[in-house]
């Protein structure tokens, strides 16, 4: 949608490409970040979906799908972690939870406001999960 107004800009106003351009790029780059993150969305409502009707293996699936292939939601993480917990699976919690640590340590932008929040989530639900596998080891 916004590259197409901006097309029309450019047609009129052809003296700064170089600007023009640099704009447009970071136009279609913020419609890709736009879209990946409506496909991410639709994807967790389809684990959460999945998860409700009882098709937890279904569910753990696509939670882990998400938690791999790049997402900002802190949902797949905090899902898989109750998930393997009921299961007494410790060894995965302590997994999934560290591989959403790394995440929002690393990969998510460090301007978001909710980052550190949803870093203490985390954070707090591993140290939990590390005493539990502990006592089961």
């Amino acid at each position: 949608m916004l590259s197409k107004l901006f097309n029309k800009a450019k047609k009129k106003k052809s003296s700064n490409d170089d600007e023009l351009n640099k704009i447009m790029k970071d136009i279609e780059e913020s419609e890709k970040k736009e879209e990946l993150f409506q496909q991410q969305q639709q994807r967790l409502a389809e684990a959460k979906q999945e998860e409700k009707a009882g098709n937890i293996e279904k569910a753990k699936e696509i939670y882990t799908e998400l938690a791999y292939k790049g997402t900002e939601d802190v949902t797949p993480f905090l899902r898989l972690a109750i998930l393997y917990r009921k299961e007494k699976n410790y060894d995965k919690e302590v997994e999934i939870l560290d591989r959403g640590i790394y995440v929002f340590e690393n990969e998510i932008n460090k301007e978001r406001l909710d980052r550190v929040k949803k870093l203490q989530q985390l954070e707090d639900r591993l140290e939990k999960a590390k005493e539990l596998q502990q006592k089961n080891n």
